[in-house]
């Protein structure tokens, strides 16, 4: 597991990097660990802004316009 340093610089650079881009296709090539559907996943997330990406714990969460969260545990 990551470190709370290394998810602070991760998410600065992955801000930097994907803030204000839409996200275009969802891709799930194994879906054991979601708790939605996939198509639940990719109705919701598909053609949607990312407007923040930000550590919450040990948590790196993306947030998009629609007012969904991608967590990343």
């Amino acid at each position: 597991m990551p470190e709370l340093l290394d998810l602070q610089a991760f998410s600065r650079n992955e801000h930097k990097k994907f803030a204000a881009k839409t996200l275009i296709k969802v891709n799930v090539p194994v879906n054991k660990k979601l708790n939605v559907p996939v198509i639940t996943l990719k109705k919701e997330l598909e053609d949607q802004k990312i407007i923040e990406i930000y550590r919450k714990g040990k948590e790196l969460r993306f947030a998009f316009k629609n007012g969904m969260y991608w967590v990343f545990i």
